[in-house]
């Protein structure tokens, strides 16, 4: 992913939450739009131009095995560095998933927006998961029991990246955000896609 296009999407959140990376004061807005990390903006040329990326569509293409996918319109993040007055605001390690539904396949994925390294809140994961999903929410009975017990294990890891790096996860590998424990907001653009009604898998 361009540089610049990251870019782009990191000046639209800062100008739409009013932050200014050089001034840290500003980085813990109110803001009607921020939910925890979560910044729900949808809709913008910048954002479409991250979805419809044509290396990024490449690689779902070739994990569906089919061209016929649609982007979804996901939303970005906004992780500023955790303080004194300043706590982590997200979401403990999770699964995305109607457990009132069968899991299907169905893979999620992200854009750092800035570089990523350990202390920055990266994405955690738990690698290879979801090979013994099924059989893991078997022996605990239920997926809160499940999930409880894999947070108790403190087994996931970060995934670290640079700027512009595609990050891909399966729907049933637990993950989760991280505290940020740098000296710069972390931002990121969710990227997924879904076969259309009229898809068939080659």
């Amino acid at each position: 992913m361009a540089d610049e296009d990251c870019d782009a999407v990191t000046k639209f959140i800062c100008n739409t939450l009013g932050v200014n990376l050089s001034n840290s004061a500003t980085w813990y807005p109110k803001h009607q739009l921020l939910q925890g990390l979560m910044l729900q903006l949808y809709q913008d040329k910048v954002l479409s131009k991250i979805r419809e990326n044509i290396s990024i569509r490449k690689v779902f293409s070739d994990l569906y095995k089919s061209k016929n996918i649609i982007a979804n319109c996901d939303k970005v993040s906004y992780n500023p560095p955790v303080s004194d007055s300043f706590k982590f605001m997200g979401s403990p390690l999770h699964w995305d998933i109607n457990f009132d539904q069968m899991p299907g396949y169905y893979i999620q994925g992200l854009v750092y927006l800035n570089d990523v390294p350990e202390n920055r809140g990266p994405i955690q994961l738990i690698p290879g998961f979801h090979s013994y999903f099924d059989q893991f929410i078997n022996e605990y009975g239920s997926p809160v029991a499940a999930i409880e017990s894999l947070r108790d294990a403190n087994i996931a890891q970060p995934v670290t990246g640079q700027k512009g790096d595609l990050i891909l996860w399966l729907n049933t590998i637990p993950h989760a955000a991280t505290a940020n424990h740098s000296d710069l907001p972390r931002f990121v653009q969710y990227v997924s896609y879904y076969l259309s009604n009229q898809a068939n898998r080659d």
